[in-house]
């Protein structure tokens, strides 16, 4: 997803249905707070923050919350 800054306002429980995220991330427009806060959402969320370069970021669900929202 690629949305040039307006990244944080998504609220970070509505990617709970993902298994896989790969986001660039523009800390400059949004701010480093609002970004590390959306990141921090995201893992919160179940997912492992897997790599990053430059201001991409992957992010996998744990398996263990991929088996619990199978059934949602």
């Amino acid at each position: 997803m690629d949305i040039e800054g307006t990244e944080p306002s998504i609220p970070a429980a509505d990617f709970r249905h993902f298994d896989k995220l790969i986001m660039e991330f523009h800390p400059k427009l949004s701010g480093a707070t609002p970004t590390d806060e959306l990141k921090g959402g995201i893992v919160d969320q179940g997912f492992e923050h897997a790599a990053s370069a430059g201001g991409t970021s992957v992010f996998l669900k744990t398996t263990s919350v991929q088996s619990e929202n199978r059934y949602c």
